[in-house]
């Protein structure tokens, strides 16, 4: 007859530009944006650190957005930010880094191209 009550575990996700996309157990009832991210596997090279956000649910049961400088966080001159259960934090794509991406690999294929050229007149 005895009833045993077992507590949901805290979870935090980490979506977007980083290494592995999922969600983390809190185990020790605390984590940190920085922690999040190395769970995560880090971020990806097209990461856009500055539009980072936490995604946060509030009590009232609207979705609240809260701005994250990632790029300082990892550069430690901003302070490392606590995450609660049921956030999602999101690091978002940046077009900027694939077009620059894109014209590099198209400058390198263009000068591939003139190079085999001038070899073979």
């Amino acid at each position: 007859g005895d009833t045993i009550t077992v507590h949901r575990a805290d979870i935090v996700y980490v979506v977007g530009e980083v290494g592995k996309p999922s969600g983390f157990l809190m185990d020790s009832g605390s984590l940190t944006v920085l922690q999040a991210v190395a769970l995560a596997g880090g971020v990806n090279r097209n990461a856009k650190l500055d539009g980072t956000r936490i995604i946060r649910k509030t009590p009232e049961g609207n979705m609240t957005e809260t701005p994250v400088a990632l790029k300082k966080i990892l550069a430690a001159k901003s302070p490392d930010l606590p995450l609660h259960a049921d956030d999602i934090l999101f690091v978002p794509t940046s077009t900027a880094k694939i077009a620059a991406g894109r014209t590099i690999e198209a400058a390198l294929q263009a000068a591939t191209a003139i190079s085999i050229i001038a070899i073979h007149p």
